[in-house]
Order: structure tokens, then C-alpha cells, then sequence
């Protein structure tokens, strides 16, 4: 019983520290990488968008139609793979973040690095607490602060900017796909 650490909190002996670097920047290339795909598909489907927006039965005719149909489609499945690659690393590394917190001897953190990917993936709760999480690690993590007074500083500007973009992103991608559940051409090109 009893022991250093309040009661129901996790001993920092029971993380491990693991480098997060090597990760970070691999997700860094994924994302960026995803960011330019984007970028050269959309600015691709300007030009060939209203070539593809053809009546259907003229569309299976056409052979020009149907092979960028198939390269629409064959590039959208490669992009929705790098986006989960790009997915899971973040996942890894929001996991480990918080371990490695935790091993640095933060006490009194209340986000454990399941529960920090977990948070978005929950409804109502991916709306602010993946945010809560990262905040907390960020802070823990602080070589200036000691193990428990990281709970006292205050988290820059630039985590609230990301978060306030992820939101944004997220609100915007639904939108994205509302309008692309149509079978108008030209509308999933102007989508894209």
C-alpha cells in the first residue's frame, strides 16, 4: 500500500521511455505527402472535371471517359491508403507521447495513452478531449517543469491553433462528403 504516488495513479516505473523522433517524422513525410497529392489531384481534376461530366450512357462508351474514371478511382484508393498509414503513426505516436510523459516522471496525469488515441474515436468526446490530452502531455513533457508542477503552465497558442484546424478539417471533410454522394461527374470532381 501507501507508496509516493497518489492513490489510483499509475507509478511513472510502469511506462517506458521510447523515442518518438524516427516517427514523427515519418508522419510528417506521410502528411505532407498526402497534402501535395491533393493538391496535384485537385488542381488535375480543374481541367479534367468537366470532361467527365458526360451523360452515363455516353460515359460507358467513351474510352478517354473511362480510363480517368478508373485513374479517378485508382487515386483515390491510393490516397484513402496513405491516409490510414498516415492514421495509424499518429495513433502510435499520440501513444507514445503520453507513455513517455508518464516515464519522465509527470504525476497526475489524467489521460492514458490508450484512452488519448481512444477520445478520437468517440463521438461528442473527439470534439475536445483529444485536445485535453494532448495539452496535458504537451505540458508534462516540459524538461523545465518537475513532476508536478507541469500542471501550472500554461500551453502555448500553436496547440490551439492545431486543434481549432482539425476541427475545421473535420467539418469541412464532412461537407466534402455530402457532396460527393451524388452522381453527378463534375460535382465529385469540384469535391475532390
Amino acid at each position: 500500500g501507501g507508496g509516493a504516488f497518489p492513490r489510483g495513479t499509475p507509478s511513472p516505473a510502469a511506462y517506458y521511455y521510447l523515442p518518438t523522433k524516427d516517427l514523427a517524422r515519418w508522419i510528417t513525410y506521410i502528411f505532407i505527402g498526402n497534402g501535395l497529392f491533393e493538391l496535384a489531384f485537385s488542381v488535375t481534376m480543374l481541367f479534367v472535371g468537366p470532361m467527365l461530366d458526360v451523360e452515363p450512357d455516353f460515359a460507358t462508351d467513351d474510352e478517354f471517359t473511362q480510363v480517368m474514371l478508373i485513374a479517378v478511382g485508382g487515386a483515390g484508393c491510393l490516397q484513402v491508403v496513405i491516409f490510414i498509414i498516415g492514421v495509424v503513426l499518429f495513433c502510435k505516436w499520440t501513444s507514445r507521447s503520453v507513455s513517455n510523459a508518464r516515464a519522465l516522471g509527470a504525476i497526475g496525469m489524467e489521460h492514458t495513452p490508450g484512452w488519448a488515441v481512444g477520445y478520437y474515436f468517440i463521438p461528442i468526446l473527439n470534439l475536445f478531449r483529444p485536445y485535453m490530452a494532448i495539452k496535458e502531455t504537451y505540458l508534462a513533457s516540459d524538461p523545465e517543469a518537475d513532476a508536478f508542477n507541469w500542471k501550472h503552465a500554461t500551453a502555448p497558442g500553436f496547440l490551439l491553433a492545431w486543434w481549432l484546424c482539425w476541427i475545421f478539417g473535420n467539418i469541412v471533410s464532412q461537407a466534402d462528403i455530402r457532396m460527393s454522394n451524388t452522381n453527378d461527374l463534375q460535382m465529385m470532381a469540384a469535391s475532390w
